[in-house]
């Protein structure tokens, strides 16, 4: 009978802490990690626990506990966990990364920001700090800083279709439609299932009033997500441009299933049929966008 390797590791974990008492600790720690590939996040951090208790100088341990707290969305104890693995090592670039990380997930950029430089420091190969560090700025608001670390994530690791995902979106912030086409499509290319950089190209190419374009990367979009209803009210929102009433009702009509409370696509959808000439259709939809929230 196929067993999943997570499976495996932690049936050898077993075995180990009941053989070896001496490897009890890092037994806990590797039967963590199987957990926390798992998603049984609970269960790995109640071995992570274990393991300090057994080890209380074991730094991965409080790293990789830190890690399954950060997922669960406790930032805090993540935070917690990451600086006492620093404080055992005050060179675990991997502890400041995901310290970083936790910080950037409860938005204190500052901090997050002298997390990833640390790892960078003790690191400098470190590519996805670099990515991770531009993130940072970039919601700081500082682009050309962005801009700069996305690059030398890509020089350290040309094929991060992420680094190019981003520095591409930091673009489009700036209004540099070309070169933000020019590296969603090479995100694309090294990953071809990548479903944000088409819709961000999408709209990019809306920017440039491209239309065709546009819908073509919201249609490819949704074949590979066909749940995220800001897709549907784009394409919807091109095909406005483009006069195609009908095809903006089928797709605001789709984002409304999906999000019940997308004002802007009741708004939309509202036009489209006063455009129709549907006007009960047009006022009802216009009532519920109001109804929402919306104002003219």
């Amino acid at each position: 009978m196929w067993s999943h390797p997570f499976d495996l590791a932690i049936d050898d974990s077993n075995e180990s802490i009941r053989l070896d008492p001496s490897f009890v600790a890092v037994a806990y720690l590797n039967r963590g990690n199987a957990y926390t590939e798992k998603e049984e996040l609970d269960e790995a951090i109640a071995d992570y626990t274990e393991a300090l208790r057994l080890y209380p100088k074991l730094a991965m341990a409080y790293h990789e506990r830190g890690n399954a707290y950060d997922e669960k969305g406790d930032f805090d104890q993540a935070i917690a966990d990451h600086t006492e693995a620093i404080r055992l090592n005050p060179e675990y670039a991997k502890a400041y990364y995901c310290r970083g990380i936790a910080y950037w997930n409860k938005d204190v950029f500052d901090k997050a920001i002298d997390d990833y430089s640390k790892a960078i420091r003790l690191n400098p190969e470190y590519a996805v700090a670099y990515n991770n560090r531009g993130n940072a700025y970039e919601e700081k608001g500082d682009f050309d800083q962005a801009i700069a670390d996305r690059t030398e994530a890509i020089r350290l690791d040309p094929k991060s279709a992420k680094s190019y995902h981003n520095r591409a979106v930091t673009y489009a912030k700036k209004e540099e439609w070309d070169q933000a086409i020019d590296d969603f499509s090479k995100a694309i290319q090294l990953d071809p299932k990548y479903v944000s950089a088409y819709s961000q190209r999408g709209m990019v190419y809306a920017e440039k009033k491209e239309w065709d374009k546009a819908i073509g990367d919201f249609t490819e979009a949704i074949r590979l997500d066909s749940k995220d209803a800001w897709t549907f009210y784009n394409r919807g929102v091109a095909y406005v441009n483009k006069g195609e009433f009908d095809k903006v009702i089928d797709d605001c009509t789709e984002a409304i299933r999906l999000n019940p409370e997308y004002v802007s696509a009741y708004y939309c959808r509202s036009l489209s049929y006063q455009a129709k000439g549907d006007t009960a259709n047009a006022e009802a939809d216009f009532a519920r966008a109001r109804e929402l929230g919306y104002e003219p």
